[in-house]
């Protein structure tokens, strides 16, 4: 019983870091650039080019408002928990 668990537990974890690969992330500063905050996760399962592109657009268009000071980026992958 204890295999079973234990190769449907590492089965799911598989499963999961898989779709990780597909995910976008975008992230902006903090006025002072002391920290990255995180803004969105792009992660539809419509596949990495997808979510990339579509990470893509919202960052050109935020950052593109007149007076913006942040700065924002794209990253492959779901956010880092060490950001906010």
């Amino acid at each position: 019983m204890r295999t079973a668990a234990l190769m449907t537990i590492l089965a799911l974890s598989a499963c999961s870091a898989q779709n990780d690969d597909g995910v976008s992330t975008l992230y902006r500063s903090s006025f002072g650039n002391t920290e990255t905050i995180r803004i969105a996760t792009f992660d539809s399962g419509r596949g990495a080019a997808y979510n990339a592109e579509n990470c893509r657009i919202v960052r050109d268009m935020l950052g593109s408002q007149p007076d913006v000071t942040a700065t924002y980026s794209c990253a492959k992958g779901p956010a880092e928990s060490s950001l906010s």
